[in-house]
């Protein structure tokens, strides 16, 4: 078995939710972390996603701001590199509050018993809003 080589936390922001609509992504941030969780690279650029970006007010970013931005093909390579060898985490808590629904715990009991049938340990789920963040093992909930 080939073991990673970190992790790759990653976040976008989107033109909608559904690809075989036309959706596109318009911004996608990228942080690096290694092995023992230390911030190795933090990423980020709009893209643009040469179509009508939808309603502004949801992700805050205005048409004007990618005109100048490059298209996801021209960067594709450029995010592919930052997932190379590492773990790909993603998280998208949409009441944008640091603290878990039910559903966040029963999807982590779920992730935690799952993966341990695969021998993956889960180290830690965290939520991440504007004013604080949410550690599940720091709250004894992994």
């Amino acid at each position: 078995m080939t073991r990673h080589r970190g992790f790759t936390v990653f976040d976008v922001e989107t033109t909608g939710l559904s690809a075989k609509h036309g959706h596109r992504i318009i911004e996608i941030g990228i942080v690096r972390l290694d092995e023992d969780l230390d911030v190795i690279e933090k990423w980020e650029t709009l893209i643009n996603p040469n179509r009508d970006i939808g309603k502004q007010e949801i992700h805050g970013i205005e048409s004007r701001d990618l005109l100048n931005a490059p298209s996801f093909e021209d960067i594709a390579a450029d995010i592919w590199h930052r997932f190379d060898g590492a773990v790909p985490v993603a998280h998208n808590h949409p009441n944008r509050r640091d603290l878990p629904s039910h559903q966040d715990k029963t999807l982590t009991r779920a992730l935690v018993l799952g993966t341990q049938t695969v021998e993956i340990s889960v180290i830690e789920h965290l939520i991440v809003a504007r004013e604080a963040v949410f550690s599940f093992r720091k709250e004894g909930l992994l």
